[in-house]
């Protein structure tokens, strides 16, 4: 009996469009670009984006990787689209939480006062798309600052460091859906 050799195939990543090749190959596949310029899967920072992402690092790695060897900054992301707020504490983007949670507050204060309600969706709908369209990248660089503070930190505060900014928020979120419930039952 023969033993069947697995080998790990390598991938490199188009400059141009981003898409994923087979190390070695001279033409991007889906844009057919020259891949003389080609960034390695390695020089990507893998572990150290997983390392913050934790809870659904395969859907947002490629993501990330795409933005950084293509240099595009869209995906699409639908708990930004439609749990915007309650997506970004989740994820512990809490500065960009506090600032839509002001907006919609502001939105709801415009329409106790009568104020025309089609402009009220319309500002919401236009958030909830554009928050759909560049969540994905938001976080990336999110996780970005904060993997440059850590780099400053040494020992045990670097590791509290990643601790308190690392994963997901899971509590505070149902924290929010309550206080929302409250709110909507007294007001």
């Amino acid at each position: 009996m023969s033993e069947i050799e697995f080998n790990t195939v390598q991938y490199e990543y188009c400059t141009n469009c981003g898409a994923q090749n087979i190390k070695g190959n001279n033409f991007c596949g889906k844009c057919g670009s020259r891949l003389e310029n080609m960034q390695s899967q390695e020089q990507f920072l893998y572990n150290d984006f997983k390392k913050y992402i934790e809870v659904k690092a395969e859907y947002y790695l490629p993501k990330f990787q795409t933005f950084k060897l293509s240099h595009k900054q869209t995906s699409w992301n639908w708990c930004a689209f439609f749990f915007s707020a309650y997506w970004f504490i989740y994820r512990k983007m809490y500065g960009y939480a506090a600032i839509l949670i002001g907006t919609h507050c502001l939105l709801n204060f415009m329409m106790w006062l009568n104020l025309t309600s089609l402009f009220v969706w319309t500002v919401s709908l236009v958030e909830m798309i554009i928050l759909g369209i560049f969540g994905n990248y938001i976080y990336m660089r999110h996780l970005e600052k904060r993997m440059e503070q850590e780099k400053s930190l040494t020992g045990e505060l670097k590791n509290v460091f990643v601790k308190r900014n690392a994963g997901v928020n899971t509590l505070a979120v149902v924290i929010l859906i309550v206080v929302d419930l409250i709110l909507e039952l007294i007001i």
